[in-house]
């Protein structure tokens, strides 16, 4: 294949994409600062904006609006929450006031009834019946629209915390939340309440055996300050527990001035190999190829053609990465040549994965990029997912971006390639992994080799044992693997420039993660992510020692 990527992926440790993020600091933001507005009411005048918030409007809505619902939204939860104040509660909501909760049902039909709520609640926390608590709106998440002349709507996710009697705090709990605001002779009121999807932190040990806070609501508090911390300006995740999709959200922005969302597309680099390490296995399973085939007998590259050790090469060396091939050609020259004898030792290799492709296209007379759709991504559902560039993408693309946050030019194959440059969503590709979980379109034998060790690394990985090794590690059939006792853990991960994706998943315990983002320093997101998840602990740890 031709010499065509500026960054490449060679790196399959989580050590290498950290060293690369962490070699370029970035200087932190500065703030500016936010004019200030006089208000009609004095409570709306006095009330301050949440630390760290931005706001996404409609074209339509002007920045009066924006910082007008903005700070009312400010005095009516403070008045709930911090200072327990049923009067200005009852002057903030209409007559007419509605909360809908999706677990509490119809809280209050009037805003005289609210009121009497938030009487009752400061009532039993001053007795010390309840414990105070606090609302906390998740910065990046607040969106308002205009409803005519006089009326908005207002969206967002907020989360709560619980006071203990020294000060300290708890996440309990977050949600999304709606709400109607009129106009009433200058003053802003709310008239409609919906809040729903309440998610809490009391989540059951999972399938590791660890006890682990509530996925979203670990998302919603760690993922928005650590893009702004790294310079990151988006991330979108999935969350697989007990073998199925929990939970897909989007953070930040996909470009300047527009908001990620869990459609996104990203360039998902050299994740783009386990989706073709899949093809390759389906077709083993379906009798069209086999692993241990010599690849000359269909395909040979011409830069190799008067060397004999190209005889050795098979689809199991290539998926395991030891052809003895370069990662890219422009390592050799820009011509191809082995820098090892195949089968010999591991060697990162996207040219190794870009021979087994032209293999397969060759042997079964069939675009690869055609045998990826009908035997991978429209039996899987995997709609959002592409290897070139298509007219849906339109307006979805995350651009990628540098060290510091500057936007760059997005990437696309010219042709479908097998190891970089597909375009997928989280969703997508945990759908994908799902499916390789539970062994879909392969025999039991296959889905054991594709979690086998075949390329082994332990020792380099670990050269002498310690409590965070794990018993083997390695790299089996388009996956790294790691083993903790009876359980497996595969990953892989992908750098092009302005991007880093990761994805894992144990088959054994059921869980995993998916992560894209758009910025040259989203290896930086990973430790403190899977931290505040708490799962699959024994691998974080392994992670943890590779970290510069």
């Amino acid at each position: 294949m031709s010499n065509r990527f500026a960054v490449s992926f060679p790196c399959l440790l989580l050590a290498c994409a950290l060293a690369q993020a962490s070699s370029s600091p970035a200087e932190p933001p500065v703030a500016a600062p936010m004019d200030t507005v006089t208000r009609d009411a004095a409570i709306l005048r006095d009330a301050a904006l949440p630390p760290g918030v931005r706001v996404h409007a409609q074209a339509s809505a002007t920045p009066a609006l924006v910082e007008a619902i903005t700070r009312a939204d400010a005095a009516l939860f403070g008045a709930v929450f911090d200072r327990c104040d049923a009067t200005t509660v009852r002057a903030l909501v209409t007559d007419d006031f509605e909360f809908h909760h999706d677990r509490g049902g119809l809280v209050a039909a009037s805003g005289e009834r609210f009121a009497d709520v938030i009487r009752q609640q400061c009532e039993r926390r001053r007795r010390g019946d309840e414990p105070a608590s606090r609302r906390e709106l998740v910065p990046g998440t607040l969106a308002v629209y205009p409803v005519g002349d006089t009326g908005a709507i207002e969206t967002g996710v907020h989360r709560f915390y619980e006071r203990d009697a020294k000060g300290g705090e708890t996440l309990v709990g977050a949600a999304r939340f709606l709400h109607v605001w009129r106009n009433d002779h200058g003053t802003w009121r709310v008239a409609r309440v919906a809040s729903y999807d309440h998610y809490g932190v009391d989540a059951p040990a999972n399938a590791s055996g660890d006890r682990a806070v509530d996925a979203r609501a670990a998302l919603d508090a760690v993922v928005p300050p650590l893009l702004a911390d790294k310079h990151v300006p988006s991330a979108s995740i999935a969350v697989i527990e007990h073998g199925r999709v929990a939970v897909v959200a989007a953070y930040g922005e996909q470009a300047p001035g527009e908001p990620a969302t869990t459609k996104t597309l990203y360039n998902i680099a050299s994740l783009s190999k386990p989706l073709s390490a899949e093809l390759a296995l389906r077709l083993v399973a379906a009798g069209r190829i086999t692993l241990d085939e010599p690849m000359a007998n269909a395909w040979t590259d011409p830069d190799i053609a008067g060397d004999a050790r190209r005889l050795q090469l098979t689809p199991r060396l290539a998926l395991s990465h030891r052809t003895g091939l370069p990662n890219w050609r422009r390592e050799t020259g820009g011509k191809l040549a082995f820098l090892r004898a195949p089968g010999v030792a591991f060697g990162y290799s996207g040219e190794g994965y870009e021979y087994l492709a032209r293999f397969i296209e060759e042997k079964l007379d069939t675009p690869f990029e055609r045998l990826a759709e009908r035997t991978v991504l429209e039996p899987l559902g995997l709609h959002d997912t592409a290897y070139t560039r298509r007219p849906w993408f339109d307006g979805r693309i995350a651009r990628p971006a540098d060290a510091n946050g500057k936007a760059l030019e997005p990437a696309f194959a010219e042709h479908a390639l097998a190891s970089d440059l597909v375009y997928s969503t989280p969703s997508d590709y945990a759908t994908f992994i799902v499916a390789v979980m539970r062994g879909d379109g392969v025999t039991p034998e296959l889905a054991t080799e594709r979690a086998h060790v075949q390329a082994n690394r332990l020792h380099e990985l670990c050269p002498t044992p310690a409590p965070d090794c794990p018993d083997d590690a390695g790299f089996g059939l388009g996956w790294e693997v790691y083993r903790y006792g009876d359980a497996r853990v595969l990953m892989h991960t992908g750098m092009d420039e302005g991007v880093f994706t990761l994805a894992y998943f144990s088959p054994d315990r059921g869980s995993g993660l998916v992560l894209f983002s758009n910025g040259a320093n989203g290896p930086q997101l990973v430790l403190p992510l899977l931290d505040r998840l708490g799962r699959d602990r024994d691998f974080v740890a392994t992670l943890r020692r590779q970290a510069p």
